[in-house]
């Protein structure tokens, strides 16, 4: 739907507005005069006079419609000086215990959806299907909110900029059973906790305040993730300062919202420099709520995979690269004789004869390759994945990534691994390598195995 501009209703209801203004003070004086004349008796109660004032001023404002309040709300978001006559021109039975601070934190949030996206041109509110889509994806982020989510309506904004269609912008309303829409405290103030929060961290980076960004990433972890190790946590916020400090080149005020609702908020930084290709590039910082209710920062800075772990180490000795040939005599002479030499089963067994997978398994330790596997048990071919298995043996990834390895050893190397669950990877010459691990239920989380290997 087309934006008209400031709504009539609005404009009458700003005419309006000194009127009821005077309105409420006479009724205060009024309130005030009769009630002078009694003695102190716990009859006077200026919260109670404030609401029967609230109720004279909104039997003379109407009702307004889902379309009224959504223009009402891209107004204020366009234009935050309009904030304080927009909300006084909502009845208070449809703006549900907010506070006009709330509202007015809320808005200038929500401003910052229009960051580099240009003037809002329309709006359409999700049909049921869609709308259904939106809130399920919500609910999968987030637990306890399930009563307000049922009576949430997503409206996609639209904007002049039609080159800008990375994400869908959306903003959220209420409505009751009898199809009246409100605005809700219990989402403004849901939606605020998050957004302040990453206020809170993206301040702390600017400032290299590292306590605080230390605090703020402790208090994301669940319960059961509460044992990460204090060294995890300090090495963790180090890096995310100095990061910010050196290749984060725009400042809080210029990021630009994506999305915000009662799970989640995220944040798109412009310029960031990449420390392997030295160029810069964009990213987006995500603040999720986890199981637990907690705020959790997916800050994924760096999460490439260190060259140095390309390498496979056999009693401290390198032996063999991800993504180079090998054959058969040349890992007799490093590994010994294989337990097992035999075609892998990776979903490629179509391929033509000659290149065929197949898999040479040690103690601890197998490569998958793909050549050449011939009869007489000899074989060559380019080594696409090696892993490591069982308890801790000879073999390691580098010189200092083993089986039984800590998840906290594993933090120390890479500390945002968590945030990419587990998975590394990086990109050299056109090949893609990654790494990512298998942890066991134990309470120490030891890793279990090790993959590393050549994406096709």
């Amino acid at each position: 739907m087309p934006i008209p501009g400031l709504p009539i209703w609005m404009k009458n209801a700003r005419r309006f507005d000194r009127p009821m203004r005077a309105v409420k003070l006479c009724s205060l004086v009024v309130a005030v005069s009769l009630l002078s004349g009694c003695a102190w008796n716990g009859l006077w109660n200026p919260v109670t006079i404030e609401s029967r004032i609230e109720e004279l001023t909104d039997a003379a404002l109407p009702p307004i419609d889902t379309y009224q309040m959504i223009q009402g709300m891209i107004t204020c978001i366009t234009d935050p000086n309009e904030t304080e006559a927009v909300f006084e021109s909502i009845p208070s039975l449809q703006r549900k215990d907010v506070t006009l601070q709330e509202f007015d934190a809320y808005v200038i949030a929500l401003s910052r959806l229009l960051s580099g996206r240009g003037a809002i041109t329309s709006y359409q509110v999700l049909d049921a299907l869609n709308r259904t889509e939106r809130i399920d994806a919500i609910l999968l982020d987030t637990k306890g909110f399930e009563e307000i989510l049922a009576d949430t309506m997503p409206v996609e904004l639209l904007f002049n900029n039609e080159e800008d269609i990375r994400q869908r912008v959306y903003i959220y309303l209420q409505e009751d059973e009898t199809g009246l829409p409100y605005l809700s405290g219990e989402w403004i103030r849901s939606c605020l906790e998050i957004y302040d929060l990453a206020t809170l961290y993206f301040t702390a980076l600017e400032d290299q305040n590292r306590d605080v960004v230390e605090t703020l990433i402790r208090s994301g972890y669940a319960p059961d993730d509460s044992g990460v190790a204090e060294r995890v946590l300090e090495n963790k916020a180090g890096k995310l300062v100095t990061y910010y400090h050196v290749n984060v080149k725009t400042q809080f005020s210029d990021y630009r919202l994506e999305s915000l609702d009662i799970s989640r908020a995220d944040f798109f930084q412009a310029e960031v420099l990449d420390n392997v290709s030295l160029t810069y590039r964009s990213q987006t910082v995500a603040f999720r709520r986890n199981a637990s209710m907690g705020i959790e920062i997916n800050d994924n800075i760096e999460n490439k995979l260190n060259t140095k772990h390309f390498y496979l180490y056999a009693d401290g000795d390198r032996t063999i690269r991800i993504g180079d040939r090998a054959d058969a005599n040349q890992f007799a002479d490093l590994f010994g004789t294989p337990i097992y030499v035999g075609r892998g089963f990776s979903g490629e067994e179509s391929a033509v004869d000659t290149k065929q997978l197949f898999v040479a398994s040690y103690n601890g330790m197998s490569v998958t390759l793909k050549g050449n596997l011939y009869d007489d048990g000899s074989w060559d071919g380019q080594i696409i994945r090696i892993r490591l298995r069982g308890t801790q043996g000879i073999y390691s990834i580098g010189t200092d990534i083993q089986t039984e390895f800590t998840r906290d050893d594993l933090l120390m190397l890479y500390p945002f691994a968590d945030e990419a669950g587990f998975s590394l990877e990086t990109s050299i010459d056109d090949n893609t390598y990654r790494m990512t691990f298998v942890f066991g239920s134990n309470q120490e989380k030891l890793v279990t195995g090790v993959v590393l290997e050549l994406v096709p």
